[in-house]
């Protein structure tokens, strides 16, 4: 069973608040399994429109966080050794893993910015070979999506 650190501490507000008011809201991912012999070994969050404010990492991987590049941010976690991987019954690490911010622009102020969107994919291994992998990839439409607590 792989260990979690939660990184709770919150970001600097990510737009001036005058110009533009943000909601924040909590990623999960739905529901799925993993085939026999298989684990997850990295993943990638990417958020058009908005930025991180805060992300769940995992004991023993690697974690990149880039925020506000032309609107654009992004989460890249991944193993630093095979036996830090995420099995079938480590699957609660993605309930609230990541929690990002939408900003609200105010039209009369400024125009508005690039439509929201979030998208996860997982790095999927099989066995223990960490070279035999598979993408799993989840939309905006896929993902759970609630009020950031």
């Amino acid at each position: 069973m792989a260990l979690f650190l939660a990184a709770g501490a919150r970001a600097q507000p990510l737009y001036p608040a005058a110009l533009y008011p943000t909601e924040s809201f909590d990623i999960s991912l739905p529901r799925f399994d993993l085939r026999p012999n298989e684990s997850i070994g990295d993943y990638r969050c990417e958020v058009v429109g908005g930025g991180i404010v805060k992300i769940r990492a995992a004991y023993v991987w690697n974690t990149i966080i880039k925020n506000g590049e032309g609107d654009h941010a992004t989460v890249e976690a991944g193993i630093i050794v095979g036996t830090a991987t995420l099995h079938s019954g480590d699957l609660g690490f993605f309930d609230r893993f990541v929690t990002v911010a939408k900003p609200k622009p105010k039209r009369q102020v400024y125009p508005p910015m690039t439509p929201f969107d979030v998208s996860v994919e997982l790095g999927i291994l099989k066995g223990e070979e960490t070279d035999s992998r598979r993408v799993l990839k989840f939309t905006m439409k896929q993902l759970i999506i609630n009020p950031a607590r």
